[in-house]
C-alpha cells in the first residue's frame, strides 16, 4: 500500500508544469486525476525534493527518456515522450522545488541532451539523419531561445558561453552525399547568437568539433573526403584569458620560434606547442612532479617531453617515447639520441654487488625505434656520455669497482666494408648514416648498389622507397613507388650484362630509361619471386593463385613461367607440385627462395609441413619441367656460379631452429662436403652464404655464444682442397650490427659486406 501511495504522489506531482491553464480531464485524456495524495504533496516541505527523491520519481514513470543531470548537481532535464506523436516534451526540475517545468514550444524527436558547463543552458539535440536540429534552453528561466543546425554535435566551451558546431554550407559545384554543402567548423554565442567562422570547408574537406578542454582549447577533426582525417586544436581569442590562468609553465625554444606551454586541469596537465603557423596539443599527462622538463633537439626539428615522449615539430606529430632511460644526449644532427639503459640482472648482487648492468642504446628518430649497440655483463657496463662529432661517446668500467675500463665513440652509420681476408686489411667503401638504408646489393659492374630507405612504420606495416646508389657520383636516385618491404620483398636481383634488375619480386626496372614495368604473367595468377638467368636471356617466375591461397588452404602449388628478358612474354609454363611458404606471423606467402643451377634449371625451397617449418630441395628442368627432389630437410640453396655445385643449410632434428650444417651438393643430389657447426664450434641460424666468383670457395658467417651475445665469424671453405679459414669480425662486441654478405671476389680472398656501427676506442 505504501509503494502504490508513492507512485500515487510522484504520478501526481508530475503534472504541475511552466503552463498555467488546467485542464479538465476526459476519457480521452492520459493525465491522472489529482487526489490527495497531490494536496499531501503540495504542501510538504520543499527540502524533501533532492536528488535521491527526484531520480526515484523519474525512475517509476515508463515514458520518461534522456534523463540527463546538470554538471553542478541541481537540475534534471529529461524528455517525456509521446509514442503515438513521436515527439517528446522537455521537462526541468530543479532540486527544492516542488515540481519540474515543461519548456513551452519544444516538441521534437529528442534524442540527447548537452548541458552547458556553468548549468546554465541545455542543448536538445533532434533528428533522424546526420543534419541535426539544435534547440537552445535558457535553464533558469525554462525557456526556448534558439534553434541552430549543424552536422555531427555541439561541444561546449568551458565557460558555457559558445559551442562549437559543424555548421552546413552549400557551396558549387555540389558534394554528392547526404549534406547540401560542406561543414564549417564555427563558434556560436548563445547569449549574443553570433556565429564566428574558424575553419571553412570545401569540395575535398570539412570539419567537426570533437571536444573544448577545460583549459579553453577546441580540439576538432579535419576530414578529408576519401575518409582520412587528423585531429587539430584551436585557442580562441575569447578563451585565452582563461587558458593563461592556468599556465604551469612555458618553455621557449633557442630561436624563438617555438613556444611549449604546460597546462594543468582537473585530469591532469596538458603539453601545448605553439609556432608562428600551428597550435597543437602535444601530449596529455597525468603527473609531470616537481621539475617538468623539455629537450630541444639541434636544429629545432623534435622535442621531448619528460625525458620521454618525443614530438615531430615540423611535421607537427607524435613520434615515440623512450621509457626507464638516462639523462639523453642529442646527436649534433638531431637526428639520433644517445641513452643508457637498464641491463641483465648480475648474478652474484646478493653478496653486495650492483643488481643489474647498464647498456647503451641508440633511438634513431626517423625509424621511431631504439636498440641496444654495447651491452654489459656481470663484469662491466657502458654509460652514454655525449657525442662527438664521429658518434656517440661512451665508457665502459668495471662492476666491481666503477674504475674506467676504456672510452670510446660508437659510430651510427651503416657501412660497406671491403675486407681482406687474407691480410685482415678492411676498407670502408661507402657509408650511410643512422639505419635508415637497407637491402644493398651490387650491380654485376659494381656501378650501382640497390637499396630500400625504410620509411616510418604504422602497425604491421613495413613500407620502404627502392633506390640506387651510384657508386662513382655518390648520389642516390630513388623510385617514385613505395613497397612492402617485409619478408625479403625488399632483396633486388640484377642482370649481369644489363643495367636491368628485379625489384619487389615481380617488377622489372631499367636503369637506362628509368622505367618500371610489371612482369606479367597471365590472368588470375600473382608473381611470388623472379630471377633472370645467368645469361640474361630469360626470367624464371614462380606465381601461385591468390585466390585460392589462404590460411586454412594453403595446399596451392606454384607456378614455374619461363619468360623472355623484357619480362613480357610466357616462353613456357610448367605446373609443379612444390608449395610455398605460408607465413603465420604476418599471415601472408613470402617470396619463393630458388637460385638458377647454369641456364637450364632452377632449384628451389618446397615447404612440405608449413607449421613446423621443414622444406625439402627440387631441381626443375626449365627446358622438360622435370622435377627432382634433391635433398630432404634443407633449405636456403645457392648454386655455384659454375652450375657444378649447390651449397643448402641443412636442419639437424627436422626443424629450422635446431643446429644446422652447410651441405655441398651436385646437380642430381648427391652430396659433395659437409661442414658441420660443431666442427667449428659455431652457430650457421640464419648463416649467409656465398660462392666465389670461380666456384671454388664457400664463405659463411657463423657465430658463438657469449655471455648471451653472438661474436660473428666468417668461414672461408675451399671445396676442392677441403681446407678451411675462420677468421673474426672486427666490432665483435657490438650487440647489435646488423652484418650482412654482399659480395665476393673471384678467388674467395675478399669479401664485402654490410655493417651497422662502428668503435673507435681511445
Amino acid at each position: 500500500m505504501k509503494r502504490l501511495l508513492f507512485i500515487l504522489i510522484l504520478i501526481t506531482a508530475f503534472n504541475f508544469g511552466c503552463a498555467t491553464d488546467k485542464q479538465e480531464p476526459n476519457k480521452e485524456d492520459n493525465t491522472p486525476v489529482q487526489s490527495e495524495a497531490a494536496e499531501e504533496l503540495e504542501s510538504s516541505d520543499p527540502s524533501n525534493y533532492q536528488p535521491w527523491f527526484i531520480k526515484a520519481y523519474l525512475n517509476e514513470l515508463d515514458s520518461v527518456f534522456s534523463e540527463t543531470w546538470s554538471p553542478d548537481g541541481k537540475k534534471v532535464a529529461y524528455v517525456i515522450f509521446d509514442q503515438l506523436k513521436e515527439t517528446g516534451e522537455l521537462y526541468i526540475w530543479k532540486t527544492g522545488e516542488k515540481e519540474p517545468k515543461v519548456v513551452p514550444t519544444v516538441k521534437e524527436r529528442i534524442d540527447t541532451l548537452y548541458w552547458s558547463p556553468d548549468s546554465n543552458y541545455i542543448i536538445a539535440d533532434a533528428g533522424t539523419s546526420s543534419l541535426r536540429l539544435g534547440i537552445i534552453v535558457d535553464a533558469i528561466n525554462c525557456t526556448k531561445t534558439a534553434n541552430i543546425n549543424y552536422f555531427g554535435k555541439p561541444v561546449w566551451s568551458p565557460d558555457g558561453k559558445w559551442l562549437a558546431l559543424g555548421q552546413v554550407r552549400s557551396i558549387e559545384p555540389p558534394i554528392e552525399w547526404e549534406l547540401d554543402g560542406t561543414v564549417d567548423l564555427v563558434m556560436y554565442n548563445v547569449e549574443s547568437l553570433e556565429t564566428k567562422v574558424l575553419k571553412e570547408g570545401n569540395q575535398k574537406e570539412y570539419y567537426k568539433p570533437l571536444n573544448w578542454q577545460k583549459d579553453g582549447v577546441l580540439e576538432y577533426v579535419h576530414i578529408e573526403m576519401d575518409g582520412d582525417s587528423n585531429r587539430q586544436w584551436y585557442l580562441p581569442d575569447e578563451l585565452k584569458k582563461e587558458f593563461e590562468n592556468q599556465i604551469v609553465e612555458s618553455f621557449v625554444s633557442p630561436s624563438k620560434n617555438y613556444k611549449i606551454t604546460l597546462i594543468k586541469n582537473n585530469e591532469g596537465y596538458n603539453f601545448y606547442c605553439q609556432s608562428e603557423d600551428t597550435f597543437t596539443m602535444i601530449k596529455h599527462i597525468s603527473y609531470v612532479g616537481d621539475s617538468p622538463n623539455v629537450s630541444w633537439s639541434p636544429e629545432e626539428k623534435y622535442v621531448i617531453l619528460q625525458s620521454e615522449y618525443i614530438f615531430d615539430l615540423i611535421n607537427v606529430k607524435g613520434v615515440g617515447s623512450i621509457e626507464n632511460s638516462s639523462e639523453l644526449f642529442w646527436s649534433p644532427t638531431g637526428d639520433y639520441l644517445s641513452f643508457t639503459r637498464r641491463g641483465d640482472a648480475i648474478p652474484d648482487a646478493n653478496k653486495g654487488g650492483p643488481y643489474y648492468t647498464t647498456d647503451l642504446y641508440i633511438y634513431d628518430i626517423d625509424s621511431a625505434g631504439y636498440s641496444g649497440v654495447l651491452k654489459g655483463t656481470k663484469d662491466y657496463y657502458y654509460s652514454a656520455d655525449g657525442w662527438d662529432k664521429d658518434g656517440v661517446k661512451y665508457s665502459k668500467s668495471a662492476v666491481a669497482n666503477d674504475e674506467i675500463l676504456e672510452n670510446g665513440t660508437y659510430v651510427y652509420a651503416r657501412n660497406i666494408i671491403s675486407w681482406n681476408l687474407e691480410t685482415g686489411e678492411q676498407n670502408i667503401l661507402e657509408t650511410f648514416a643512422g639505419s635508415e638504408y637497407t637491402g644493398f646489393n651490387y650491380s654485376a659492374d659494381k656501378k650501382w648498389i640497390s637499396l630500400i630507405r625504410n620509411l616510418r612504420s604504422a602497425g604491421e606495416a613495413f613500407p620502404g622507397i627502392p633506390g640506387f646508389y651510384n657508386t662513382e657520383t655518390k648520389e642516390i636516385k630513388e623510385l617514385d613507388v613505395v613497397l612492402q618491404v617485409w619478408g625479403d620483398w625488399a632483396e633486388t636481383f640484377w642482370f649481369n650484362h644489363s643495367p636491368k634488375v628485379v625489384i619487389n619480386q615481380q617488377n622489372l626496372f631499367d636503369l637506362d630509361s628509368w622505367e618500371v614495368k610489371e612482369i606479367s604473367s597471365g590472368a588470375n595468377e600473382r608473381i611470388l619471386g623472379a630471377k633472370p638467368s645467368p645469361d640474361d636471356k630469360k626470367i624464371a617466375a614462380f606465381t601461385y593463385h591468390h585466390e585460392k591461397n589462404t590460411i586454412d588452404d594453403m595446399g596451392i602449388p606454384l607456378n614455374l613461367n619461363i619468360m623472355d628478358s623484357n619480362g613480357e612474354n610466357v616462353l613456357s609454363k610448367f605446373k609443379t607440385n612444390l608449395l610455398p611458404f605460408f607465413n603465420n606471423n604476418v599471415p601472408s606467402l613470402l617470396p619463393v627462395n630458388f637460385t638458377w643451377l647454369g641456364n637450364d634449371a632452377v632449384v628451389l625451397e618446397n615447404w612440405r609441413e608449413q607449421y613446423r617449418e621443414i622444406s625439402d630441395i627440387y631441381k626443375i628442368d626449365i627446358n622438360t619441367g622435370g622435377t627432382q627432389k634433391l635433398v630432404e630437410n634443407a633449405h636456403n640453396p645457392l648454386a655455384a656460379p659454375n652450375g657444378t655445385k649447390i651449397a643448402v643449410v641443412e636442419m639437424n632434428g627436422e626443424s629450422l631452429y635446431y643446429p644446422q650444417t652447410i651441405k655441398v651438393i651436385d646437380p642430381s643430389g648427391n652430396s659433395l662436403q659437409v661442414l658441420n657447426c660443431k666442427d667449428f664450434s659455431l652457430g650457421f641460424f640464419d648463416s649467409e652464404i656465398l660462392w666465389s666468383g670461380d666456384s671454388t670457395k664457400l664463405i659463411v658467417r657463423g657465430y658463438k655464444e657469449r655471455d648471451a651475445e653472438r661474436d660473428q665469424f666468417v668461414i672461408i671453405y675451399d671445396v676442392t682442397t677441403e681446407e678451411n679459414k675462420v677468421l673474426p669480425f672486427n666490432n665483435s662486441e657490438l650487440h647489435y650490427d646488423g652484418k650482412h654478405f654482399l659480395n665476393v671476389n673471384e678467388d674467395g680472398k675478399e669479401i664485402i659486406f654490410s655493417q651497422i656501427g662502428s668503435l673507435k676506442t681511445y
